[in-house]
């Protein structure tokens, strides 16, 4: 018997492992992964177009894991094959919900699609009979390398550079979601929610804030009425900005009130247009998709993963109006030092502004944490010390606290929360600031970077206790 008031789901994915092949994954047999999470008091699983596939060298011994990542004895000895994940489709895809469709799906070799399969298959029934709910990550954009359709638009940033990843704002995709969704649920009923991954224009790099001004971006503002070479001056005068000395120091040094910031921002009329460009394009893919969902089963729950709203508004994400279109909203938590995370991402900006003004890091980190509201941030005078030291309880409690005023609805906000590569202690931060708070639930990220410590940490904290224990 589990007492459990808190709604916690963890993705089943693979482990990015610094030690081990990125393929590697759990060496506990399925069963086992489900019973652990069951008798944890998890409620659900994430999945999505990947999953576990047999690694054909066949039975393989990497344990114990001792490291701060992975678990030190539960993925030794268990004696399972080991299981790894690929990127393919989790079901062959019918022909008949793409005829019509200018997106069509990207095909791996049929060895590694029909392996993933199988498992994908087992992980989903054995998930059902434990009593889990099941969600489907659902790819929005990606790295063209990645799972995404064939056709895909490519997006590209304010100089025309291409960017590598697929353009949300794509005509054909909404009717290519429909019938991917169509075909998910004809292979797999069992599933009980969407998870959209993840909305905005994809902003992880300094640069990629300017993006996107690819050719079906511009179809898309014109139709909106806007001036599409008048965004993209906008565009440049704001990437000038970012890296002007005076500008940068005045903020760093002086600070600037909100009022200021208002009537910089509204003296610009073609730097309004530009973001709100980026908002009704988000917008309007939530609600496309949201209607998509509702088509196919409305019975279904939608979940919208976006940036965490420090950074929402400069990846085109907003917050106040996402919740006409999503069941759950899903903002990232990432205290961790890769690609998705803050550490990268402030990183990358205070480069950005030092490689075209000249500061040096203090003055920019100073300039950041005025910029985007971070007064936590201003404590640092490195990147160096940012990355050794533990980001406080007050970051998350800064976000969280933003979240809840901008959506306004706490009871259907549910984080996402990395676990592998991030310290132990920045996670109690996380799940101080999300406890604190009154979130209801979270998704945790992922089954394989979850030491028995961090899951100790998650019942702890959240109330999570086992009676009695439950068996599959």
């Amino acid at each position: 018997m589990v007492n459990l008031s808190f709604d916690a789901n963890i993705w089943i994915g693979w482990p990015p492992s610094p030690q081990y092949s990125m393929n590697i994954g759990v060496l506990e047999g399925i069963n086992q992964v489900m019973a652990n999470l069951v008798e944890r008091g998890f409620k659900g699983i994430v999945i999505g177009p990947w999953s576990a596939v047999e690694n054909p060298k066949g039975k393989m011994e990497y344990g114990p894991f001792d490291s701060e990542t992975y678990r030190k004895s539960l993925r030794a000895g268990v004696g399972s094959k080991v299981i790894k994940t690929d990127w393919y489709h989790a079901f062959n895809p019918t022909p008949k919900y793409y005829e019509a469709t200018n997106l069509k799906p990207r095909y791996l070799p049929e060895k590694i699609e029909n392996l993933g399969r199988k498992y994908f298959k087992e992980i989903v029934k054995a998930a059902s009979d434990c009593g889990l709910n099941i969600y489907y990550l659902w790819l929005l954009d990606s790295k063209l390398e990645q799972p995404v359709p064939d056709n895909s638009q490519e997006t590209a940033d304010v100089f025309g550079r291409k960017m590598g990843w697929s353009c949300m704002n794509d005509p054909g995709l909404p009717e290519y979601m429909k019938g991917y969704l169509k075909d998910i649920l004809d292979n797999y009923p069992e599933i009980n929610g969407v998870i959209l991954d993840s909305l905005g224009f994809a902003s992880f790099e300094a640069d990629e804030i300017f993006t996107c001004f690819c050719d079906v971006c511009r179809d898309k503002a014109e139709s909106y009425g806007y001036n599409f070479s008048d965004l993209k001056l906008a565009a440049l005068r704001f990437r000038s900005w970012l890296r002007d000395e005076k500008n940068i120091k005045q903020i760093s040094e002086n600070g600037i009130s909100s009022i200021d910031y208002v009537a910089k921002i509204f003296s610009d009329k073609d730097f309004v247009d530009w973001l709100q460009f980026k908002f009704k394009s988000t917008n309007d893919i939530a609600r496309s998709i949201h209607e998509v969902v509702q088509e196919v089963d409305p019975l279904l729950k939608l979940h919208i993963i976006c940036m965490n709203p420090s950074f929402a508004p400069i990846s085109g994400v907003d917050i106040l109006n996402l919740k006409k279109y999503c069941d759950i909203l899903t903002p990232k938590l990432y205290p961790t030092e890769d690609y998705w995370c803050w550490r990268h991402r402030l990183d990358s900006y205070v480069e950005f502004i030092r490689g075209g003004s000249g500061v040096d890091e203090s003055t920019a980190i100073k300039f950041l944490s005025e910029l985007f509201n971070l007064e936590w941030l201003s404590k640092y005078q490195s990147i160096n010390e940012l990355k050794s030291k533990v980001m406080p309880v007050e970051a998350f409690e800064n976000e969280v606290k933003k979240l809840i005023d901008l959506f306004g609805d706490k009871s259907r906000i549910r984080p996402w929360i990395w676990l592998d590569y991030a310290l132990t202690d920045e996670i109690k931060n996380v799940l101080k600031a999300v406890a604190g708070a009154g979130l209801k639930g979270a998704f945790f990220k992922r089954y394989s970077g979850a030491t028995e410590e961090k899951l100790d940490m998650i019942q702890k904290e959240f109330g999570m206790k086992t009676e009695e224990k439950s068996h599959v």
